[in-house]
């Protein structure tokens, strides 16, 4: 189970019930504390009944900055692991205020979004989500420009980006995403409505054909 609070569109804490997503654990996997140390935070928190962050402040293992850094480092990284779960349930619910002191980190949801697509999805399952839109031809609306501002980019990304004219079907235009990035992309623009669907123009020139010889 993992819960993760929001404030205006931010993530500004995160819980989890894995043993292995703990900030102490984290830091020491990632060489920033030994493993003495992380057997001393383990113990003041046992013994003064505080929070990790505390602990790690008043054991001297970490500044404010670099405490606040980490927090924010584990928030994403408890956001990007539920990108790997193949199902579950969720529960939104509202609080009249944010938890005294929470602060925003300012973590782009949607960069974090298209990672945790990147990272954890494979192909087959964005294709599998794009399929009904395939052959209908694909174009950009005033959604994609800010949008694309603020993806990961890398080459692919902007060709696929850049096919989205409305000449093109999805699957003509997705055939320039060629990493696991711009197939994320891919998704993301299509499930935050940042393109318009039509028929293509082959089938367009076919069917007012079709409309002329009628009459």
């Amino acid at each position: 189970e993992k819960t993760f609070r929001f404030q205006r569109g931010a993530p500004i804490s995160a819980e989890s019930s894995l043993a292995s997503e703990t900030l102490g654990l984290s830091l020491l996997d990632s060489g920033r504390i030994t493993r003495a140390d992380y057997h001393r935070v383990s113990t003041h928190v046992a013994e003064r009944k505080v929070k990790e962050g505390v602990a790690l402040l008043e054991l001297g293992l970490l500044d404010p900055k670099s405490l606040f850094l980490a927090l924010k480092e584990q928030v994403r990284a408890r956001l990007l692991e539920c990108f790997a779960w193949p199902r579950g349930s969720y529960d939104l619910a509202r609080e009249p205020s944010p938890p005294e002191g929470a602060q925003p980190f300012r973590a782009d949801l949607f960069a974090l979004i298209q990672e945790g697509i990147e990272t954890h999805w494979n192909a087959e399952r964005v294709l599998a989500d794009l399929a009904p839109r395939m052959n209908q031809a694909v174009s950009r609306n005033r959604r994609l420009a800010p949008l694309e501002t603020r993806l990961r980019p890398d080459e692919s990304v902007t060709a696929f980006l850049s096919a989205l004219d409305g000449t093109r079907t999805l699957w003509s235009a997705l055939q320039h995403a060629r990493t696991p990035r711009a197939m994320a992309a891919a998704w993301l623009v299509d499930a935050v409505r940042a393109v318009d669907y039509g028929t293509p123009a082959r089938e367009k020139r076919s069917e007012e054909h079709t409309s002329e010889l009628q009459s």
